[in-house]
């Protein structure tokens, strides 16, 4: 010890994510996949436990980007890093993902009709080739607010040949089956099979619905509390 002298020891690990690169909108994009796996799981023990949980739920994300997002989420409060992480504001993260929700980005778009739901929705599974993504997005629609003019609507990440083969008439009119090719990939993250078919997670039918009318916020409203529930549990 010297007087006068102020002494500095460097102690820890190297810094595993040197990049000093900000993400833009951690609520928006690939980069809420973060934010969203938390409704999934509210609590992990360290950060990799977090992107391995997004892989398995479908979701592509690095390391890198789970780091920093769970940076911003701890600045604003939504999640604590003193033991792990674990989202402390559900409710508050469930407004800002509604809030800087952008909605998938669609290439194409396919109206038809179809005269049965389940022949439609077969023959997808049956046409689509190896490495093409699909996911229904209206399968929770028909318990919480069923109705027949309800226009199915099928995400798929990529059309082709294979849409030739899919049990769909199109038309410009009346249809009650539509096929959606989305640039971004979040629509097929954490699917739930059904009936032989993935449908989109309750989350991103709340975001999708948030963003309409009242009778869509209405709808909403139910599927915001079960949503919730998981989280607080």
């Amino acid at each position: 010890v010297v007087p006068g002298e102020l002494i500095i020891r460097q102690t820890g690990n190297p810094n595993r994510f040197p990049s000093s690169q900000t993400i833009k909108n951690v609520y928006e994009g690939k980069s809420a996949l973060v934010g969203r796996v938390l409704f999934c799981r509210p609590q992990f023990s360290k950060v990799q436990d977090v992107r391995d949980e997004i892989i398995r739920r479908g979701g592509e994300i690095s390391l890198a980007t789970v780091s920093k997002v769970l940076s911003s989420l701890e600045d604003d409060l939504i999640i604590t890093k003193k033991e792990g992480v674990q989202l402390i504001q559900p409710e508050r993260l469930l407004d800002l993902l509604v809030q800087e929700y952008k909605g998938p980005r669609i290439k194409r778009r396919l109206l038809g009709k179809s005269p049965d739901n389940k022949a439609f929705l077969e023959s997808i599974v049956a046409a689509a080739p190896e490495g093409v993504r699909f996911t229904g997005l209206s399968e929770a629609l028909y318990v919480l607010s069923p109705q027949s003019d309800e226009v199915t609507r099928v995400y798929v990440s990529t059309m082709g040949d294979w849409v030739g083969r899919v049990s769909i008439q199109e038309v410009s009119r009346f249809a009650n089956v539509e096929l959606v090719e989305v640039e971004r990939g979040e629509v097929f993250f954490d699917t739930t099979p059904h009936g032989g078919f993935p449908w989109c997670s309750k989350l991103q039918i709340y975001l999708e619905l948030m963003q309409g009318g009242k009778r869509e916020r209405e709808v909403a409203a139910q599927l915001r509390r079960e949503i919730l529930a998981v989280s607080m549990a």
